[in-house]
């Protein structure tokens, strides 16, 4: 048995090679099981016998016998050959395999796959590993049973994987007689997407009238391999689909695909949707020690091109660009892009790395982005989605032991800048570098250009509680540096090799001491913003006292304000050139085993160019749209620009002591190995500068003299880490040393084994801008325990305590520098233990602010002060420990509820007698999910039970529920909603959220395949719509599922709500679904949208409430034979209060001038049958709708189906709806 071992993966790889052509096995573990075995170690012969059993990760091989022909590479086996891998079975009476050809023959073979639904074989089938398998005598059939009532026999079956398969002399057998015969037959084994329409296919379409679509494989070589389709239609006459595989050279291959072109005949419009990718893979020609700076090593090159005319574009809800926005198709006729991505080695030492997502019609994408936006914006829907990035990146670095050469150039454009997670709108960088390492001489150059992004707390857009927008925090930041760098050199190191150790005092001191120096020319301009929404701010004061200002803007951080209230906060235009020395030493051994001392001094000098002295406004400089500088220029009496020419010199000092306390580490028999360390770094800074300041104030960024402290302690006994970490630091004016910064952080942990913690960390950070004058305050503290218990148990707890406030400096309208215009709080705290998860969150917001139109009119009052609790809970049995049932269960349930108290200005914003605080209850958010799951045996589970208890396969793949303790939080943070429980894998994708109802992975993944197949095919008909697709997905289930997302109008004295109960509702979202298996399916969905209540009377509105619309789908199983199915099906959708429009009328407006439209706008019944992998289908039913060129009202939809269940695209398909007839047919 020992030696057995030897040909254990030779074992394994014939079969897989045999089937799919290759395996790479080395170092894996096989195991073997056999009663009896037989080996001769002259001859190396080998029989083994009485139940074999090979098992290597998902494959399972079964044989009576298996045998090694003496002094030859042959295996053979027989007797009930079975092998099984994932869905797929084998079955053979024997087999020979020849380990050096890699020729094989199984004799009377049989091969069934659960997820084809596709059984085949033959009596002899040669393999030629993974390039050719020819079968005698063989045949097929999608029937599911092992003795099937029809089938397709052929003398001879050429099949060539992932390329095509060949039939000979086939003929269909069904009722025990042959019913008809062909002479050949082939077929593509391609994906759908990359093979020809070898069979007519026919149809009619209100785009292309009749027509029908054949074509061809061909195979020419390794530089043309591919299809090409031909499309005859009576209205756009001939378009092609053209795919063509290529590869050359050894490492290059790629694909031009043309997916439609209509060829100009007469006056019809160009359309052509083309894409080309390339790819490159580099493979080094020489050792790595032995290349030239130019020498490739290893590479990948992805190139892709893609250009496509506008009339074949979709808009981001589905509809074509064509029908719903012809405008911008009359304007743009095509959109191309490039997407690049290179990485490629280069020379011993060097890198190319470039990535290049770009395109030539900018204004055309500008367009359609403002299209999506808007109908992201109209429909509710997440922008993010919408968002496009234009890059380009260059980095390159290469050299050798003698120089070093940097490339690193950026480009980058946001289309659609402002969303959450947008940092930049722009952003330009060049940057190139050359580093002489023998004399160690460095020159860089840099030249960028940024704007940035970011949250504004407390913002929300008008008439939504919540934001989905990011403020521009600073509208350019422009950088250009020259630097020369010499060193740093060690002029007294006397050895660097491996080991040395400083032995007389002299050496300690000097072997590490270095010293350097540093020529820079720098070129600052930038500006950034503040958004101050009070009458702190100039701005936000002209907008409180305009009389045409709403009082929700004067009360709200409203978004779409922001642009008009926003100012400068600090405006920098500097050049100058500085001169830097520096020297230290990097390490100082002190009589402490492992310790030692080092530090760093440096002194640097700056002088810069003649600046024009900037005007101040309360310390801040005045901004100037029209001045190169940002800012206006002060002039002296006779009107002339004051210029100043600032210089400095600025000291720093820093140094480090580490300390190694206690160390036993390296002695053997410690009770306890204890390791105590220490490492403390002080900083000190210190500026002296002439000319910098005008008036008091600065004219430029001058730094700071400042003190800083950090150390880090860490104690190790045993498997215990203690870990306590301090950082202080204070800056402080250069000339006048009051306050500018003042950092504290105190962190804590102690971890036992990696397995259970606790941390602890307080930071506090005060911002003084001007002397006394305390601009912002930090402080936040965070507690947190969990671990991992021998019996697997994970528990977490999370506490933290966030708080920001935000001081006037403005005090002309009578505020106190010392009462904080604005404060902020969050607190939060979370428990997870197992499948168990809570949170509660707690936001406290107030807002201050000056009322009435006098300066001294005092202290500021209360403007808003808003209470918001979450509170989320989650049960999720999949993370369960020791489950003891198949089932899963998933509960999700969230609450969100507040006070408010705000500042009744009754539109009359200087007039402070009519003022009054208004106390009421905040908005009110309620949701929950359930979902139960039991995964039965599928239908085809006949061949599959003798593996089920081995393999334990999973045949549908559990639902995507919450897979870590942060979804528990994302119940609280954020809107938690049932229609973006499950965005993560569809976020780019076209989607109507109601008919994505609680959608598991692989439906995801199922409802992405079919919308991009839907919006890039030519229009094929398929059997199945996604709802079937779904369905089937679902069929192997029993399931319940039942959820709801429902916001309560907020209420308050001035605006009382006058309602009760269910009139109180702003929006509400219920669905409920069950299935059980293939027998019944029901669905349920309900979904209101309308106006918060001092909008819903509104004398311009014609529908008191808005949007409400049902649906009711259901499918049930009435025949008592499973093998012949048949099923009922229906569908009613009823709206109420919605506003048609012309491309989807069921879609309500949530527009102020909304008409009612209360419609049964869908009734549909259908009646399915199937009998072995054939299906039919009948539906017939009314939708209310507005064809082109038609009026609004109910139209007839009927609709005929039938087709081959496991080919989809084998099928034939009527459809008749107001649109017109369409029809198709697939063979």
């Amino acid at each position: 048995m020992k030696r057995m071992k030897k040909y254990k993966v030779l074992f394994i790889l014939l079969f897989y090679i045999i089937l799919c052509g290759k395996l790479n096995a080395a170092g894996e573990v096989i195991d073997l099981e056999t009663e009896k075995s037989r080996i001769n170690l002259e001859t190396e012969e080998i029989e083994t016998e009485g139940n074999v059993t090979v098992k290597y990760e998902d494959y399972t091989i079964n044989a009576d016998k298996l045998k090694k022909i003496a002094n030859k590479n042959i295996l053979s086996g027989s007797g009930n050959v079975e092998f099984s891998q994932g869905s797929q079975i084998i079955k053979a009476d024997n087999f020979i395999f020849d380990m050096d050809t890699k020729l094989a023959k199984i004799f009377n073979s049989e091969s069934y796959d659960s997820n084809l639904k596709l059984r085949y074989g033959g009596e002899e089938t040669l393999s030629l590993g993974n390039k050719a398998i020819f079968i005698k005598n063989g045949w097929f059939t999608t029937s599911p049973y092992e003795k099937p009532n029809y089938k397709i026999n052929a003398e001879e079956l050429e099949i060539y994987p992932n390329k095509k398969a060949i039939a000979r002399n086939i003929g269909f057998f069904a009722g025990g007689k042959t019913w008809f015969k062909l002479p050949y037959y082939v077929t593509s084994l391609k994906p759908s997407t990359q093979r020809a329409t070898l069979f007519p296919y026919i149809g009619m379409d209100s785009d292309r009238g009749l027509f029908g679509i054949m074509g061809f494989d061909y195979d020419l070589g390794p530089l043309a391999q591919g299809f090409v389709d031909f499309e005859l239609s009576t209205k756009q006459k001939l378009a092609l689909k053209v795919s063509n595989d290529y590869s050359f050279w050894g490492n290059n291959s790629g694909n031009i695909f043309v997916n439609r072109v209509v060829v100009p005949i007469g006056n019809h419009k160009q359309e052509w949707d083309f894409k080309w990718n390339h790819k490159v893979t580099n493979v080094p020609k020489k050792a790595k020690e032995d290349r030239k700076f130019y020498d490739a090593g290893y590479g990948i090159w992805n190139l892709n091109y893609q250009n496509i005319t506008t009339n074949l574009m979709y808009a981001v809800d589905g509809a074509k660009l064509k029908d719903d926005y012809t405008a911008f198709v009359d304007k743009y006729r095509h959109i191309g892009f490039w997407d690049m991505n290179i990485n490629q080695e280069l020379g011993q030492n060097g890198e190319f790395n470039a990535k290049y997502y770009w395109t030539q019609d900018k204004h055309a994408l500008k367009a359609l982005t403002d299209i999506n936006d808007k109908i992201m914006k109209d429909d509710d829907l997440d922008p993010r989605r919408t968002d496009v990035d234009l890059y380009k990146s260059i980095k390159y670095t290469n050299g050798n032991k003698d120089v070093e050469i940097t490339v690193d150039n950026e480009d980058f454009r946001d289309i659609n800048p402002g969303y959450v997670g947008d940092l930049n709108s722009y952003r330009k960088k060049r940057n190139y570098g050359i580093d002489f390492r023998g004399p160690k001489i460095k020159f860089d150059y840099l030249n960028s250009d940024k704007d940035e992004y970011g949250e504004l707390l407390g913002m929300q857009d008008r008439g939504d509680d919540k934001t989905i927008h990011w403020v521009q925090n600073v509208a350019y930041d422009k950088r250009k540096e020259w630097g020369l760098t010499f060193g740093n050199y060690y002029p007294f190191r006397e050895s660097d090799f491996f080991g040395y150790q400083p032995r007389t005092s002299y050496q300690n001191l000097t072997n590490t001491l270095y010293f350097g120096a540093q020529a820079k020319q720098v070129e600052i301009i930038k500006k950034e913003y503040e958004y101050d929404y009070t009458r702190d701010n100039e701005n936000y004061n002209a907008l409180f006292l305009n009389p045409s200002t709403t009082d929700e803007s004067r009360i709200y951080k409203v978004y779409e304000d922001n642009e008009i209230i926003r100012r400068p906060k600090k405006i920098i235009y500097e050049k100058y050139r500085s001169q830097r020395f520096n020297m230290g030493n990097d390490r100082i051994d002190i009589p402490l085993r492992e310790s030692f001392v080092g530090y760093n001094l440096a002194f640097e000098n700056r002088d810069y160019s003649s600046l024009p002295v900037p005007e101040f406004r309360n310390g801040r400089k005045v901004e100037d749209l029209n001045s190169k500088t940002g800012y206006k220029v002060a002039r002296d009496a006779s009107g002339d620009t004051i210029k100043q020419s600032p210089s400095m010199k600025i000291f720093t000092l820093d140094t480090r002591l580490f300390t190694t306390i206690f160390d036993n580490t390296s002695k053997n028999n410690n009770k306890y190995d204890v390791k105590v360390t220490n490492d403390a770094t002080v900083s000190f800074q210190r500026t002296t500068a002439d000319s910098a300041t005008y008036g008091g104030y600065d004219i430029v960024e001058v730094p700071t003299n400042a003190i800083g402290l950090r150390n880090d302690f860490n104690y190790h006994i045993g498997n215990v880490t203690f870990n306590y970490n301090l950082a202080m630091r204070d800056d402080r004016h250069f000339m006048d040393h009051w306050l500018k910064n003042r950092y504290v952080k105190n962190y804590f942990k102690a971890d036992i084994a990696n397995k259970r913690f606790v941390s602890l960390n307080f930071e506090n950070n005060d911002e003084y801008e001007f002397k006394d004058f305390k601009s912002e305050r930090d402080f936040n503290r965070e507690i947190q325990y969990g671990y991992v218990s021998d019996a697997g148990d994970n528990f977490l707890y999370k506490f933290s305590d966030k708080n920001k406030q935000l001081f006037p400096y403005n005090t002309s309208l009578g505020w106190n520098q010392k009462i904080y215009k604005e404060s902020l709080k969050e607190r939060s705290f979370g428990i997870n233990f197992n499948e168990w998860g809570f949170e509660y969150t707690n936001t406290l917001n107030k807002a201050n602010d000056i009322y009435g139109n006098v300066a001294t009119f005092g202290y500021p009052a209360l403007k808003l002060k808003t209470n918001y609790h979450k509170l989320g809970f989650v049960y999720d049995t999949s993370k369960m420990k020791n489950k003891k049932f198949e089932s899963d269960h998933y509960f999700r349930v969230n609450l969100g509820f507040g006070k408010k108290i705000y500042r009744d200005l009754k539109n009359t914003p200087i007039i402070t007698s009519d003022d009054r605080y208004i106390r009421g209850n905040d908005y009110t958010t309620i949701g929950f999910l359930y979902k139960y799951e039991n995964n039965a045996k599928p239908r085809y589970a006949a061949d599959l039970d003798k593996k089920e208890k081995d393999r334990e396969a999973e045949i549908i793949k559990s639902e995507n529920q919450i897979k870590d303790v942060n979804m528990v939080k994302n119940s609280n943070t954020q809107e938690f909603s049932i229609n973006n429980a499950n965005k993560s894998n569809i976020d780019n994708i076209v989607v109507n959220s109601d008919n994505r109802l609680f959608l598991s992975s692989d439906e995801e993944e199922a409802y992405k395949s079919y919308v991009e197949e839907e919006n890039y095919r030519q229009n094929k008909f398929s059997l199945n719509d996604f709802n079937a697709k779904l369905q089937n997905l679902r069929s192997h289930k029993k399931y319940f599922q039942i959820g709801m997302d429902m916001q309560i109008d907020g209420s308050d004295a001035t605006n009382p709500s006058g309602m009760k109960g269910f009139d109180k509702i702003n929006d509400l979202t219920f669905k409920v679904e069950a299935g059980y298996l293939e027998k019944m399916f029901v669905r349920y969905a309900f979904i209101m949208e309308r106006p918060d209540r001092i909008y819903r009377n509104d004398s311009t509105r014609n529908s008191t409430f808005d949007f409400r619309k049902h649906e009711f789908e259901g499918k049930y199983m009435f025949s008592r034979d499973p093998d012949k199915p048949w099923w009922v099906g229906g569908k009613i959708q009823y709206v109420q209060n919605g506003a048609p429009k012309s491309s989807d009328p069921e879609i309500y407006e949530s527009s102020w001038y909304a008409k009612k439209v209360n419609k049964l706008t869908l009734g549909m019944v259908t009646l399915t049958h199937r009998f072995e992998n054939v299906e039919w289908e009948i539906g017939t039913g009314m939708k209310w709708d507005k064809p082109s060129n038609k009026k609004l009202g109910y139209y007839p939809v009927v609709s005929l189906k039938f087709g081959v269940t496991p080919f989809p695209e084998k099928n034939v398909q009527f459809n008749y709806s107001g649109k017109g007839f369409e029809f198709g047919a697939g063979l």
